[in-house]
């Protein structure tokens, strides 16, 4: 008894040193170019970040900011999310698009520290909606992501399921970990979402695809909603 008290101890003591700790992070994304990388690194280098992945087209230029790069053809976002997320191993991967802008008034080790206390097992999302626009209350479209939600939800091949092409992945993102107990919002966090619609500028050509995707994968997310998003079930260690 007094082993099994030592033992419970010291595995309390551990886990209290690692909440006291910054949990590693990275920020994560796709760009169609070099210079989109290296103008969406630039502001969050700003604002501290500097650990960058970024997923670009097979045959793209190096970005001039240093990044971690992975060069495979374009198949969608969700697609290239898991992608990025199962290519690094830092404890909270911040997964944007190249239109968002980090928070300007918060590090990221505080944030950081903010999550590892709301997520002590890294099982979880959380999403900034300090910017209040478009559906940024039921999609999580720029999410922190505990490393455990990315190597457990969907059976291991999460966050995302990816055979969206683009539009409805980050509202099932949000809606499967609100309904596994693992998502919340930080409406005092502003990640400003420069989005080409608020700027009123055309469609992005990279865009187009998703745009004729958009009526089936409505349907999709529908089915898979009344479903109760079939195979997105978190497995712990190989046991769901």
């Amino acid at each position: 008894a007094q082993q099994a008290s030592k033992a419970i101890q010291a595995q309390n003591q551990s886990h209290e040193r690692f909440l006291n700790m910054t949990p590693s992070l990275i920020v994560a994304f796709p760009a169609i170019d070099a210079d989109t990388a290296d103008f969406s690194a630039e502001r969050w280098l700003k604002m501290g970040y500097d650990n960058f992945l970024v997923l670009m087209d097979e045959g793209s230029p190096s970005p001039a900011i240093p990044q971690k790069v992975i060069y495979r053809p374009w198949n969608g976002f969700p697609s290239a999310a898991n992608t990025l997320c199962h290519s690094c191993t830092e404890d909270i991967v911040v997964l944007i698009g190249h239109d968002m802008h980090p928070d300007p008034s918060r590090t990221p080790e505080r944030i950081a520290k903010w999550f590892i206390k709301r997520f002590p097992d890294l099982y979880g999302v959380m999403q900034p909606t300090g910017d209040q626009y478009g559906s940024i209350n039921k999609c999580a479209i720029a999410p922190w992501i505990g490393r455990r939600y990315i190597e457990e939800s969907y059976g291991g091949s999460g966050p995302y399921w990816d055979d969206y092409r683009h539009y409805f992945c980050d509202e099932e993102l949000q809606a499967v970990a609100e309904m596994q107990e693992a998502f919340c919002q930080r409406p005092d966090l502003h990640q400003y979402h420069d989005h080409w619609e608020r700027n009123k500028e055309k469609r992005p050509q990279h865009l187009m695809e998703a745009l004729r995707r958009h009526g089936s994968d409505r349907k999709q997310f529908n089915k898979r909603k009344l479903a109760g998003f079939p195979g997105s079930e978190r497995v712990r260690n190989g046991i769901s």
